[in-house]
């Protein structure tokens, strides 16, 4: 260890790994650990994240594709949710296509919006697992996105 007293350069390289060390264990803020960094994990990922997963019990899955009426583009980042719960939702993507995890049983409305602000509500009936909703677009945009305005160039 007498190598690094000699070394002014040695003495802060090793500062600043300690110093990194410390921010990754407990500052780094990636989930997890209550210190916010991603060591020790707790509550992280969870073994198989990213795979499907059945639908708790009592629930079920509604599976659809949003498109806009008329034209049958597909409708992407649209919001799809149960009316009243909005913790049970999910959007849909590039192709429209959706997947809501965790609806009830029972009779209830669904609600569909796409970025622009356009809302579509369709009942889904007890033992319902599919639905296709067709968005009537009033306000512009709905499955292609807008093109930028043009810029500005000061004169």
């Amino acid at each position: 260890m007498v190598w690094f007293k000699k070394c002014p350069w040695c003495t802060v390289f090793l500062a600043l790994m300690s110093v990194l060390a410390i921010l990754a264990l407990y500052g780094c803020g990636g989930g997890g650990g209550e210190v916010g960094g991603w060591w020790p994990p707790t509550g992280g990922e969870q073994p198989g994240e990213g795979e499907e997963q059945p639908p708790p019990a009592g629930t079920r899955t509604i599976t659809g594709r949003v498109v806009v009426a008329g034209t049958g583009q597909p409708v992407a980042q649209a919001v799809v949710e149960v009316e009243g719960q909005p913790n049970i939702r999910t959007t849909t993507n590039a192709q429209g296509n959706y997947v809501l995890q965790g609806a009830p049983t029972g009779r209830f409305t669904l609600v569909v919006t796409d970025r622009a602000g356009n809302t579509e509500r369709v009942i889904i009936e007890p033992g319902q697992t599919t639905a296709d909703i067709a968005l009537r677009i009033t306000t512009g945009g709905g499955g292609t996105s807008m093109p930028p305005p043009p810029p500005v160039f000061p004169t």
